[in-house]
């Protein structure tokens, strides 16, 4: 785990990509929830990211507790994104979508992990 963290925090792709790729085993959901991320979603004040139920697999809201670590990943990345697009995470091709399902995956594979060793949904 620690070379894993060691690669993450020492990519050198997108600014959006390597927050996400931070921000994923820090909070440990799914690459689809992490990637439709809203920022009405999160709230700073009371670190916590709620994840509606309309998102969700169950159907219900999930409450994620956000450390000290990924509200700092979050600060980072609203100083990027957060007054211009509603996704935490927008696709490098338009604000008004999210990041791409393959941008994680990509990443990986760029950083020398292959697909047997780890994926979005690993974490």
């Amino acid at each position: 785990m620690r070379r894993l963290l060691s690669m993450i925090y020492n990519y050198h792709g997108t600014a959006t990509v390597r927050f996400a790729l931070k921000l994923a085993p820090l909070v440990f959901v799914r690459p689809k929830e992490l990637r439709f991320a809203e920022w009405q979603e999160i709230n700073f004040q009371i670190s916590e990211w709620r994840i509606p139920a309309r998102k969700m697999k169950m159907g219900e809201d999930h409450i994620v507790p956000l450390s000290t670590q990924a509200l700092h990943v979050f600060q980072e990345q609203f100083l990027l994104t957060g007054h211009s697009s509603i996704y935490v995470f927008p696709s490098a091709r338009s604000l008004h979508r999210p990041m791409s399902n393959n941008a994680i995956l990509s990443a990986f594979r760029n950083l020398g992990i292959s697909k047997e060793e780890m994926t979005g949904h690993g974490f």
